[in-house]
């Protein structure tokens, strides 16, 4: 099952590439990996320094799956398949993750706190969400990215 994207490992998490899925070629595939290690650096100084808890960490993690959730709903209610060639349809739910995930990476409507909301912190945490150990707790960009994690987790 091809596409569904490949992680990098870094310890116990883990940063997806689920650009694959959704048809994205870009020249820098740097920037998902270098907005997650920012956040991943930024995450542990402030738990370092006792400038955050936990439970704010998770507050926040729940409140981007909330937006995600919201977003990838409406994303597949408003895809409209059922007059498209069959062999449009893929790339009509490509087009759909990609312009999710590029409204959701550039976002900053969630935030750890009021005061603060540099962009790289959220994207990087919506990188971890994609690569969640628990996969029920993952989010995705391509409205059958459940059906391809599944089939994958399944034929493992």
């Amino acid at each position: 099952m091809g596409g569904v994207g490949t992680s990098i490992f870094r310890g116990p998490r883990r940063l997806p590439r689920q650009h694959p899925v959704n048809g994205r070629h870009t020249l820098n595939c740097e920037e998902p990996i270098i907005d997650y290690h920012r956040a991943i650096t930024q995450e542990t100084e402030w738990l370092s320094d006792s400038l955050l808890d936990r439970q704010e960490l998770r507050n926040f993690e729940e409140e981007l799956r909330f937006e995600w959730q919201r977003e990838f709903e409406n994303m597949v209610y408003d895809l409209d398949l059922d007059d498209l060639n069959p062999s449009v349809v893929e790339k009509a739910k490509i087009k759909a993750g990609r312009k999710l995930l590029n409204y959701l990476l550039q976002s900053t409507a969630v935030t750890v706190r009021s005061h603060y909301n540099e962009g790289f912190y959220g994207r990087g945490k919506r990188h971890e969400l994609a690569g969640h150990h628990d996969v029920t707790q993952r989010i995705g960009w391509h409205p059958d990215f459940a059906i391809r994690l599944e089939a994958l987790v399944l034929g493992a």
